[in-house]
């Protein structure tokens, strides 16, 4: 995940592209939430078509951005994050980035198992 600012917004980039995303989101959905012990939503990254979405309960990310190398989104930043910038967005925004972080680790993992899945089967199918 890469974090730009620029005045007054902040951009995310994850580590993932729009086109992995959907993937995963298709083939193995629960691998884009975050759960506690009793199995609750803590928090979920998730494609969207029309609005993105960022908030300690996850992140949306839009698909009008498919053709970018990877899934980002913008945030605009309140007046008061001007003084340092970076220390305001880790205070603010830091357990959200984080859990995007271990999102992106699990995608990128279940993107290799989705690809090796979808190799095996193609080699099973014989055509006649």
């Amino acid at each position: 995940m890469t974090v730009k600012t620029l005045n007054n917004v902040m951009v995310i980039e994850a580590n993932f592209s729009m086109e992995e995303l959907f993937k995963v989101y298709k083939h193995k959905p629960d691998v884009l939430s975050l759960k506690d012990d009793d199995g609750n939503m803590l928090f979920a990254v998730k494609p969207s078509e029309y609005t993105e979405s960022f908030g300690d309960c996850g992140i949306s990310f839009v698909s009008n951005s498919y053709t970018a190398s990877k899934a980002s989104i913008t945030i605009p930043l309140p007046s008061e994050s001007a003084d340092n910038t970076k220390v305001w967005i880790a205070e603010n925004f830091g357990s959200i980035l984080t859990n995007l972080e271990q999102i992106e680790r699990n995608v990128s993992e279940a993107c290799i198992d989705i690809d090796a899945n979808i190799a095996k089967i193609v080699g099973s199918i014989v055509t006649a």
